[in-house]
């Protein structure tokens, strides 16, 4: 009876550590170095406008709208880019879209890298042939 009893209680913490063992979840997968990841959830948050505030030092950011976060790209900190609605001052200036890609430190200083203009009517032609 013993060794039966045993064995049961042993096969039970086996089947409970195998259990247990498959549950966990499967951590995603990490960033390549040096490879741009599209973000997972493109929502604007908080931390996305601090990044921009800090990117545009003494500029201001009050004409520039972050729409999504598309991508980050891990180097030396993050690299990140930002699809941004920009509204230029002056009566003739046309709102326009853009690329803001920033960098921000492993110290969470915040840089600007390039802003790269998107012409959304050119783009449109080129996607209706």
């Amino acid at each position: 009876m013993k060794k039966g009893l045993t064995l049961l209680l042993a096969l039970c913490l086996a089947l409970t550590m195998f259990a247990a063992a498959t549950a966990e979840e499967t951590p995603a997968a990490a960033p390549l170095l040096g490879g741009w990841q599209p973000t997972a959830d493109a929502t604007v948050t908080e931390e996305t406008k601090t990044l921009l505030a800090k990117a545009f030092d003494g500029i201001g950011t009050d004409a520039i709208e972050p729409i999504a976060v598309l991508g980050t790209q891990v180097v030396s900190g993050t690299n990140t880019c930002i699809l941004c609605r920009i509204t230029p001052g002056g009566e003739d200036a046309a709102p326009y879209y853009a690329l803001i890609y920033v960098n921000q430190d492993l110290e969470g200083n915040a840089s600007l890298m390039q802003i790269v203009e998107m012409n959304l009517a050119e783009l449109a032609s080129d996607f209706n042939g």
